[in-house]
């Protein structure tokens, strides 16, 4: 077995005569350096250390947009308040089709922007309890300002079913393509109503008492709006700015 003492003699051998490290010759200590990427002189080198064209920062901030600059800030919400108990089905709480996250009745260039319309499906789906033949479907919203604003007035043919197709057509109305539910970012939530009543083939306006077939109320509001969730609300207006997102917590 080998000594302590003779492991102390062999390490000292190896590392060369009087106990010093050997010489490593700069040529070969450069050759090592440029195959690690670790000589300033090498491509490699220059290509993790040294700064692209233009700046690492500028590289960064290219093709990178800032988050849009909100009021209330999340996804606009549809919330179902009331709906009458002869309507089955309805998707108009769809957020992700008859929303829009920018304000259309705001001034934009050239003057006020035009409102938006539903892309991909004519109207929402409405399904009845009973069969129907001719309906008048109309939607308001009764926040816009002193008077209602009207969303969707249209007249359709159900063909004596109980379901409005979203692809059926519009025989008549006042807005028969359907604007996109898009209330201001900075305000209170909005409240809308959409009522079904019995329309005749004539073109006429539908008695409040006899020809009522349904209604729904919805309210479109932002995760700001709600006071239970200020403990989780976050500085969105800081856009890329590097802010730290703002915590609050709710006092009891």
């Amino acid at each position: 077995m080998m000594s302590s003492d003779t492991q102390d003699k062999g390490g000292l051998a190896v590392l060369g005569q009087g106990g010093t490290k050997p010489k490593v010759d700069k040529k070969d200590r450069k050759a090592l350096l440029g195959n690690l990427g670790l000589d300033p002189s090498s491509d490699e080198y220059k290509e993790t250390h040294e700064p692209p064209p233009g700046g690492w920062t500028n590289n960064a901030r290219a093709g990178v947009t800032s988050l849009p600059k909100t009021g209330y800030g999340g996804e606009l919400q549809l919330l179902e308040d009331h709906r009458s108990q002869t309507i089955h089905f309805s998707d108009l709480t769809d957020s992700s089709r008859f929303t829009c996250q920018q304000n259309a009745w705001g001034p934009g260039p050239g003057g006020p922007a035009p409102a938006p319309t539903l892309k991909g499906y004519p109207h929402p789906q409405i399904e009845l309890d009973h069969p129907e033949s001719f309906v008048h479907v109309h939607l308001e919203d009764r926040s816009a300002g002193p008077t209602p604003h009207v969303l969707w007035d249209a007249a359709y043919d159900m063909g004596g079913t109980e379901v409005l197709k979203s692809t059926a057509a519009a025989m008549w109305g006042q807005r028969p393509n359907l604007e996109l539910i898009c209330p201001p970012k900075h305000g209170p939530p909005h409240w809308l109503e959409r009522t079904i009543s019995r329309e005749s083939n004539v073109r006429r306006r539908p008695y409040m008492m006899q020809d009522f077939i349904a209604s729904q109320v919805i309210s479109a509001y932002r995760p700001d709006h709600d006071p239970q969730l200020d403990a989780f609300s976050m500085d969105v207006d800081s856009g890329n700015s590097g802010k730290v997102p703002k915590t609050t917590f709710l006092k009891s």
